[in-house]
């Protein structure tokens, strides 16, 4: 079965069995981690239409191809490093605010509803943070996918050379006893030929021509 690339457009070979049972883990793992499918992100859009229609048994998710896969790889790694970055930074806001609450009697209605916005930008990002992690498994699956047919196409390959060589051994081997065959035929075309000189012919017509006594003629009769 060939599906396209969804970032280049080429041709991804699979195995129609294979994509169906990878599509139904795959969605199951986007419902633990969506929950009531409301996220943050835009980079989260394409997973949550996914998740949308995953009443659908012929769904698919996009694939990506060797060389794609690993640029999505790179780019992953980079979001989740801005994403932990981003959420160390929301969580020492937090602590600043928690501790300044707990010293300080005024304002402290306000600091509690910052507190709180903060827990929620804290609990996106932990879910934007999940999905990458996901997205980075799935192209990790890839990879591994791409690494796999790589080796068996070198391992059919190497099996196509020794039977090449093999074929080439048995084609020299039928060569020569063709070769052999055939010195053997110019042998006997060249007896043949003797045998049917004139020469020789005259040499064995002269033999049986020759007188021959008969043996009664020596009987002597009493």
């Amino acid at each position: 079965m060939t599906r396209k690339c969804h970032q280049c457009t080429a041709e991804i070979h699979f195995k129609e069995k294979q994509i169906k049972n990878d599509d139904k883990i795959i969605l199951n793992i986007l419902k633990n981690i969506s929950g009531s499918r409301e996220l943050a992100g835009s980079h989260a859009h394409n997973l949550l239409e996914v998740i949308k229609d995953s009443d659908s048994e012929n769904i698919s998710m996009p694939p990506l191809c060797g060389k794609c896969s690993l640029a999505a790889y790179d780019e992953l790694n980079r979001q989740l490093t801005e994403l932990e970055m981003e959420g160390n930074a929301y969580e020492e806001t937090l602590h600043c605010l928690q501790e300044s609450a707990s010293t300080s009697p005024y304002n402290s209605e306000s600091n509690q509803t910052i507190i709180n916005e903060c827990d929620e930008e804290i609990e996106k990002l932990e879910n934007e943070l999940k999905l990458l992690e996901f997205e980075e498994t799935q192209l990790q699956w890839d990879i591994d996918d791409v690494t796999k047919k790589e080796s068996e196409s070198s391992k059919e390959y190497d099996e196509l050379f020794r039977g090449w060589k093999a074929g080439q051994r048995s084609l020299i081997s039928r060569n020569e006893l063709l070769h052999s065959l055939n010195n053997q035929n110019l042998y006997y075309l060249s007896q043949n030929e003797r045998l049917k000189s004139p020469e020789l012919l005259k040499a064995i017509a002269g033999t049986f021509k020759k007188p021959v006594s008969d043996p009664c003629d020596k009987l002597v009769f009493n």
